[in-house]
């Protein structure tokens, strides 16, 4: 049968600095079928977050790679539509 699962927290992100200007973000969010796309949020600290750039989900774990020197970050689930599902808490960017 159809269903859609929409969890009640929030999504997950992780990242790790690859090089100065390149981080690798992970975005999940386990129980969520109507993710379409994730999109990475980065600034100079948690309240002041642009959008980096987005991809399509890829599974469970969806790992992106961004050029950015920002020292915080956050994944922002779509839905096809473009609404906004859910945003994750703005972590710091991996070292």
């Amino acid at each position: 049968f159809p269903w859609s699962g929409q969890p009640s927290d929030l999504p997950a992100a992780a990242a790790e600095r690859t090089s100065e200007d390149k981080l690798e973000v992970y975005a999940s969010w386990n129980g969520a079928t109507d993710v379409a796309t994730w999109e990475v949020l980065g600034g100079s600290s948690p309240g002041r977050l642009e959008s980096l750039g987005s991809t399509p989900r890829d599974g469970f774990e969806t790992a992106m790679l961004v050029q950015t020197s920002d020292l915080y970050v956050a994944v922002q689930a779509r839905h096809h539509s473009g609404r906004v599902l859910g945003t994750s808490t703005p972590i710091e960017a991996g070292s």
